[in-house]
């Protein structure tokens, strides 16, 4: 039985995962939301205006009420501007089942800080809110993503032919990526981050 414990704050060696707030819009428009490089594999457009992103960042801060709502800002320590967002929705509750959901600004690319903010959540999500399964998808195209899931012990199940639309409106096809909590590699962080 899944523990609904909702968004509480994350601590990894480099970055803090906290809930979205208010005031969050600007940095997440400007390092984030409003890069074309980050949306490129993406159901949404990069932000044009930063009233957008503020209205996005208010919404998600209206869903925590929700104790199955998991949805993170990424945040560097030492500095409180949102850099990314990681996310699991909760599918299914009697099979105990979420998919991981992530994005980060190029600007933050090749530094290693997206698997960071992912392994942490997927300790959080096994070890605390009690998943059994973590799926993620991807469009086929985006190797970076690909390689982050699979760097932290996902296994490729599947292809799915025209999955997806994208911004454009495009059709793509996605790969499919499923972890379990008894299969999943020892994590790099273990012991090394608290959740308050």
């Amino acid at each position: 039985m899944l523990t609904a414990i909702g968004t509480q704050t994350i601590e990894t060696p480099r970055l803090i995962l906290r809930r979205f707030a208010k005031g969050d819009g600007k940095s997440a428009f400007r390092n984030w939301c409003s890069d074309a490089s980050v949306t490129t594999y993406l159901k949404w457009s990069a932000h044009s205006y930063p009233l957008i992103t503020e209205q996005v960042v208010a919404r998600w801060a209206r869903e925590y009420h929700d104790p199955h709502c998991l949805h993170w800002a990424i945040t560097r320590k030492g500095h409180g501007d949102v850099i990314g967002g990681v996310s699991l929705t909760v599918k299914d509750l009697m099979d105990e089942r979420a998919e991981l959901g992530y994005s980060l600004g190029s600007a933050f690319w090749q530094q290693g800080y997206g698997s960071e903010a992912v392994q942490a959540v997927l300790d959080y999500g096994f070890d605390r809110v009690g998943l059994h399964r973590i799926e993620a998808f991807c469009d086929c195209q985006n190797q970076a993503s690909a390689g982050l899931l699979r760097h932290l012990g996902f296994r490729q199940e599947g292809l799915h032919r025209g999955m997806c639309r994208l911004a454009n409106g495009q059709f793509v096809d996605c790969l499919s990526f499923g972890l379990c909590a008894d299969e999943r590699p020892e994590s790099e962080f273990a012991g090394d981050f608290c959740i308050d």
